[in-house]
């Protein structure tokens, strides 16, 4: 069994890389909202590590609150917050 379960969130452009505020993200799932342990840019993508174990979150919700705004482009531009984005 895992000891926890990652979403990855992709950006349409390269991110600075780093670690992100866990509190800016939730994902929902069996109607429940839940605040993630850690939150890391890489590449072009957020990895979202959760402390549930193995899940499937097809069918859940992400949100990003963007307060303050830390996803950043490389070119500095600031991501827009977004609520209840389906998880495919």
């Amino acid at each position: 069994m895992a000891l926890g379960s990652t979403l990855t969130v992709r950006f349409d452009r390269p991110l600075q890389p780093g670690p992100l505020a866990a509190e800016n993200w939730a994902a929902t799932w069996d109607d429940v909202s839940r605040l993630p342990d850690t939150a890391t840019a890489a590449g072009s993508q957020v990895d979202i590590a959760m402390h549930e174990d193995e899940v499937d979150f097809t069918g859940s919700r992400c949100s990003y609150a963007a307060v303050p705004p830390d996803v950043m482009a490389l070119a500095g531009t600031p991501a827009a917050a977004f609520g209840d984005f389906p998880i495919t």
